[in-house]
Order: structure tokens, then sequence, then C-alpha cells
């Protein structure tokens, strides 16, 4: 009897705890499957919302209104006629006036740049230190002639020897005591002009936003660099395009079978800078333009203004032509 009541006891405490097992299981599972869950969700949200390459897809899902066949339950499409038609040339112009103006940058690349400030930084000091140091020979250098060739009373043969040397002039003739004079005259103001660049080394200073501003350059265009092997294709009513960056013409590049007039690839542009988050490398003409028209007008009325109190002729818009405000646009090459 007691040995079966033990039994009991074993077994119904093996089901217990396997209760409990299951039990936490059943839960700590849940727990981690729904974060698991809003972290997908999370994600799924976040490339729906920041990857360029489903714009198109976006503008055209716009377009389309799904209506629900209650009978039969069966949903059928149909494109709404869009009130204005959009010109090509004004493709993603909406997402791009919103789009980041900032090139974006992985962990590697924020690593690497990092790398370069602290060399930067580095560099600079030992540069510094190494200038220095060598002014500070020379000035030693001339004070051990000054001392031991007796050149500010009564030069010695020392001094004379020395000075030769200095101005290498070992091989001159010339042992009058005027040439010597000149000789010393001149390595005194050599003295004074070396105590002068050392002052002006010690004033260099550069702040740690000055090396990060270089750094950030630098990893920039290694980045642009890359960018050759980067495409996009677009489809344009004058035929299929594949454009890159080439950073050391600073401009864009196309291939295509047909000649594109420049309206048709600012929207490639567009599309592109998008795709490889690189805004900053796109001019926007219209914005260029706009500076442009601002800038002739404060021209305008500088001169204008200058004119007035000069008490010369009116002022005639025709003399400033909007062509001399050199208006930087991106140069596509075709190929």
């Amino acid at each position: 009897m007691i040995y079966a009541l033990s039994y009991f006891t074993i077994g119904f405490g093996f089901i217990f705890c396997g209760w409990v097992i299951d039990t936490f299981t059943d839960l700590f599972l849940s727990k981690q499957i729904e974060l698991y869950l809003d972290e997908l969700i999370d994600f799924v949200s976040f490339i729906h919302e920041s990857n360029p390459l489903l714009i198109e897809y976006y503008e055209n899902y716009d377009n389309i209104d799904i209506e629900v066949d209650v009978e039969t339950n069966v949903e059928t499409e149909s494109v709404t006629e869009a009130k204005v038609t959009e010109k090509y040339e004004d493709k993603y112009l909406a997402k791009f006036k919103s789009f980041p103006n900032e090139y974006f940058f992985n962990e590697v690349e924020l690593k690497y740049e990092n790398e370069i400030f602290n060399k930067l930084k580095q560099d600079f000091e030992e540069d510094k230190l190494s200038k220095i140091n060598e002014l500070e020979r020379q000035i030693n250098l001339i004070d051990e002639i000054e001392e031991r060739g007796n050149i500010n009373i009564t030069i010695n043969e020392y001094g004379k020897k020395e000075l030769m040397k200095y101005f290498d002039m070992e091989d001159e003739d010339d042992d009058t005591p005027l040439f010597y004079e000149e000789l010393i005259e001149k390595i005194v103001k050599e003295k004074d002009e070396l105590d002068v660049q050392i002052f002006n080394i010690n004033q260099l200073t550069k702040t740690d936003e000055d090396f990060k501003r270089e750094a950030r350059e630098q990893i920039i265009n290694k980045k642009l660099d890359t960018y050759i092997n980067n495409y996009v294709l677009e489809h344009t009513p004058l035929g299929n395009i594949y454009m890159r960056y080439n950073n050391d013409k600073k401009s864009f590049e196309y291939f295509s079978n047909s000649t594109i007039p420049y309206r048709y690839l600012e929207p490639v542009g567009r599309k592109y800078v998008m795709t490889y988050w690189c805004k900053p490398i796109f001019i926007d003409i219209d914005d260029e333009l706009k500076r442009a028209e601002e800038q002739y007008e404060k021209n305008k009325n500088n001169k204008a203004n200058n004119n007035m109190k000069k008490n010369n002729k009116s002022f005639n818009p025709n003399q400033n032509k909007m062509n001399q405000n050199k208006v930087e646009i991106i140069l596509y090459h075709h190929r």
C-alpha cells in the first residue's frame, strides 16, 4: 500500500511538472511570436514608406479603385480617370521634394568615417609639430653660429666658416669684412623670419567640427566612387534608359538607343538619387533658376542704388543679362 501511494505521488508529480513546463513554454513562445510579429510589421511598414523602388507602384496604385461585388463576392479593379494627366517630366517630383536631402551611411561606412576623423586629427598635430621642430632646429643652428662665431661683435674664423657653410657658399673667394657683414645681416633676418613662421604655425588650429567635415567629405567621395556601378532602369516616352553616376566627372551618364531630351532625363535622375539615397548630388534646375533669378534681382537693385548714389544715367535692366549668373546644372552624357 505504501509503495503504491509512493508510485502514485511520483507519477502525479511528473504530470504536474509537465503541465507547468508546457504552460510556461506556451506563454514564453506566445510572447516571442508576438514580439517577432511586431518587429515584422514595423519592418514592412518601413520598407513601404521608405523604399524609393516602390514609388512607381504606389503612384499607379493610387489611381486604382477596388470595387466589391456583394452578390458574387468578387473583387474587380477599375482605373479611375485622372483629373489631370501628369506630365512625364513631373514624374517622382512630389516624392523627390519631400525626400531627405542627405546621404545614407551604413555601420561600416560610419566606422570608417570615425577612423578618418582620428587620422586627420593625428596627422594635423604631427605635421604641425614636425614643422615647428624643423624651424627650431634651424634657429638653434643660427644661435650656435652667433655664439661660437662671435658674429655680433667681431666675427672669428669659426663664424666665417659656418656662415659660408650655412648659405652654401664655401667656394666663394670673397673674404672682405663687407661680405661677412652682409651674411650676418642676412642670417639675423632669416632667424627673425623663422620665429614668425613658428608663431604662425602655433596659431593654426582646427576644431573637431573641421575634422568631422573633412572626414565626411572623404567618406562621401569614397561612396560616390562606387556609384559608377549603380544603375537604374527607367521607361520614358522615347525609350528605355540606363543611368549611373560618374563621380570623376561629377555628372550623370545615361545609355539609351534614343536621344533623350533633358526634360525626360530629370525624372530618371530623381529616381536614381532616391533609390541610392544620394539626393545632394542632384541639382534641381528649378531651384537653381529660382536662386539665380533672386541673385539677378539683388544685383540689379544693388547696381541701381549705386547708380543713384553716383548720379549717373538711369539703370537699364537689359545691361545685366541673365547668363551672367552661372547656373550649375546636371550634365548628362549620351552613350
